[in-house]
């Protein structure tokens, strides 16, 4: 599982962080060894959005990148 937070340390100071959002991806066990599905939960605050990853080219691709196609799937939602 790939997790990732975004948080806002208010004036610098780590010890007043706020998270604003969690994103967490995980394989959902139905892909190859080159190929990989994975589903994904989006948190803001209490408020969660799911979503999936289909054909993810592991091989070839990084988390980074299946992170931006995590984002860009949820953002395209609210289109």
């Amino acid at each position: 599982m790939i997790e990732v937070e975004i948080n806002l340390y208010k004036f610098g100071f780590r010890n007043l962080k706020q998270n604003l959002y969690t994103v967490k991806i995980a394989n959902d066990g139905t892909g190859s060894k080159t190929i990989g599905n994975y589903k994904y939960k989006v948190t803001k605050s209490k408020r969660s959005r799911v979503g999936e990853i289909k054909n993810f080219k592991r091989k070839d691709k990084s988390a980074l990148y299946l992170l931006y196609l995590v984002l860009k799937d949820r953002f395209e939602e609210n289109k």
